[in-house]
């Protein structure tokens, strides 16, 4: 969904969303309200978001781009201080919030990659 804010921006929400959890690795979460990631062993979990730019790719030229996430850290994590946030893109675009699973789940490139 693309919305133009004032100053002439874009705002480009993701059209579908999940996470998935290495520990529940055929479970999915595309209808949790809420989206997880973990870095503890054996309990990796991974957010996914798509964002559908076709709109966007053939009217305008892209100068620059920001991805804004909020991350609310847990007070039962073991070491809510030094979690590492990545972002990375997904070169295969064909999974579905409802069927992507840990065992499924799409190849990512660290092209590009960033870590916050």
């Amino acid at each position: 969904m693309v919305g133009v804010t004032s100053g002439g921006t874009l705002d480009i929400i993701p059209t579908i969303d999940s996470y998935i959890s290495q520990s529940s690795s055929g479970a999915t979460f595309g209808t949790s309200a809420t989206l997880s990631t973990s870095g503890l062993t054996n309990d990796n979990m991974r957010t996914l978001m798509k964002f559908d730019f076709s709109e966007l790719l053939s009217t305008v030229d892209i100068i620059s781009a920001s991805l804004f996430m909020y991350h609310e850290k847990s007070t039962t994590a073991i070491n809510p201080i030094n979690t590492v946030i990545k972002a990375q893109r997904i070169t295969n675009t064909s999974w579905d919030e409802h069927t992507v699973t840990w065992d499924n789940q799409p190849a990512v490139t660290a092209t590009g990659m960033t870590t916050a």
